[in-house]
């Protein structure tokens, strides 16, 4: 699949400094990046900042954008690592602030369905593995376009990926919980 002649058109006139043309392009992808970067945070104020990073690093990266591949798939590769280096960010974050006083146990998840848990225990994954297994059940990419998607080597996303099911599996293990 191609760029469109509009896209390209648009692309060349924000290189140039044409901040309407950038604008066109962000409009047309804007509700499809936002939903990308709801299943890094349900938070909503963090949701805006990663949405607008994504179009940020595009408008950064305007330059080595080579017009192979439509916009859209461009943007779903800055999306997916801008959504990484948040989730490792928050994780270096969690690893250097102390725990409470009156910490005890990890709490309880705030509801008891499937989907909470499911949400739960991938954060228990270090980021790459959640981010693979993310892109590969829920947005049923194969290890070939995630490897492509984030730049890394075919085999190594393959491992990452089994990595990241066996991990799950341990997790789900200790809480009881069986996947069909």
């Amino acid at each position: 699949m191609a760029i469109s002649d509009d896209d390209r058109r648009l692309v060349a006139q924000a290189r140039q400094g044409d901040h309407a043309a950038f604008a066109a392009l962000v409009e047309r992808r804007q509700a499809a990046v936002a939903k990308m970067m709801w299943r890094f945070t349900r938070d909503r104020d963090e949701h805006a900042d990663l949405t607008h990073e994504v179009f940020v690093q595009f408008y950064l990266a305007l330059d080595n954008y080579r017009g192979d591949a439509p916009v859209e798939h461009y943007l779903a590769g800055l999306a997916n690592r801008t959504g990484l280096r948040f989730w490792q960010k928050r994780a270096r974050d969690d690893k250097m602030s102390p725990l409470p006083d009156d910490f005890t146990e990890r709490p309880a998840p705030p509801e008891n369905n499937p989907t909470s848990l499911l949400f739960e225990m991938l954060s228990e994954l270090n980021p790459e593995e959640r981010l693979v297994l993310t892109l590969t059940y829920y947005e049923d990419k194969n290890a070939k376009e995630i490897a492509a998607q984030m730049h890394w080597s075919h085999v190594a996303t393959r491992m990452r990926l089994s990595r990241a099911r066996q991990r799950l599996q341990t997790i789900a293990k200790k809480r009881g919980v069986t996947f069909n």
